[in-house]
């Protein structure tokens, strides 16, 4: 029996390439792909999510618009890394596929309810859709499976400020919800795709075949190339890649330990920090620690994951 998925998304770049493994995955069933605002505006995000679905001959997947802006703030995006259209700005996005009228928030929601507990979440951006389900219905949230969210710094620095990962900043007050929430809940940071499994000079150019899944990948992510080269950084980071291998591709996740996550949103200097608490940490007062309410990957193998993506984007694509 296929394992059934629901996949949130911001889609830039990154987003795009984790689609690409999900929808060219055998063994998944996606149920539909809702967007947010997040890399780009909502309307940009759904249409690169819809010619992603036409990339991979996967139009049969429906799509269902969310949240164009945060709980509380205004929304923030990150095209200066993605590009104008959050695809390399290379006239690459020209949909034919529509998305559907039905809210994401209602979609999720009526969905959860007719497979409880069989639905995987993974949410590749800003939480804002997954917040406003559980305002609206926490009870249903509860019924998923699981989730897993690429999102926070993981052990590492921030992306964004040098405390918070771009997904939690764009939308802390829906990350907080998130952690709150009584259901099972896995975070792949941002530090597990800027060591080993940030794809090479040589990555790039043998996974990047015209007329591939994988020249296409390439190519919407020249933008963000070209970024961390500003950077004096040769390399391709997908973060949003990573977290979905994590769900697809069990060899690569290598560990993942129980935390207490605890997400700031008071305080602009630590907005969107997530706190990440351990029984074993060595304190120099008498603490009783929370109980755990979430899993973190602590250890990804970065080689092999990199093997599944040149293996995985061989295949045509369809634009």
């Amino acid at each position: 029996m296929k394992r059934k998925m629901i996949i949130d998304t911001d889609c830039g770049s990154d987003d795009a390439v984790a689609l690409l493994m999900a929808c060219v995955d055998p063994d998944i069933e996606i149920l539909g792909i809702t967007t947010v605002h997040g890399n780009v505006p909502l309307e940009l995000a759904t249409k690169n999510t819809l010619q992603t679905l036409e990339v991979c001959g996967r139009t049969d997947i429906p799509v269902y618009p969310g949240a164009e802006r945060a709980m509380v703030r205004e929304p923030v995006h990150a095209t200066n890394v993605h590009g104008q259209d959050g695809m390399g700005d290379l006239g690459l996005i020209h949909p034919v596929k529509k998305a559907e009228e039905k809210n994401a928030v209602d979609f999720l929601l009526e969905t959860i309810r007719k497979y409880p507990n069989e639905i995987e979440l993974v949410t590749l951006g800003p939480l804002t859709n997954i917040g406003k389900c559980i305002e609206k219905d926490r009870e249903t949230m509860c019924l998923l499976k699981e989730i897993t969210a690429m999102a926070t710094c993981g052990l590492g620095p921030g992306n964004t400020t040098p405390v918070s990962e771009f997904n939690v900043y764009a939308d802390a007050e829906a990350c907080k919800l998130l952690i709150g929430l009584d259901v099972k809940k896995r975070f792949a940071g941002f530090d597990m795709c800027v060591g080993p499994a940030a794809w090479s000079d040589q990555d790039i150019a043998e996974i990047g075949v015209e007329g591939t899944l994988g020249g296409w990948a390439v190519a919407i992510n020249d933008a963000l190339i070209k970024y961390n080269l500003g950077y004096g950084l040769h390399r391709l980071d997908l973060p949003d890649a990573v977290a979905m291998a994590c769900v697809l591709w069990p060899d690569t996740l290598l560990e993942e330990k129980e935390y207490t996550a605890y997400c700031c949103v008071d305080e602009e200097a630590t907005y969107g920090q997530v706190i990440l608490y351990r029984k074993d940490m060595v304190l120099a007062i008498d603490k009783e620690y929370p109980p755990y309410n979430c899993t973190v990957v602590t250890k990804f193998d970065g080689k092999r994951y990199i093997e599944h993506c040149r293996e995985m984007l061989k295949a045509k694509a369809y634009c």
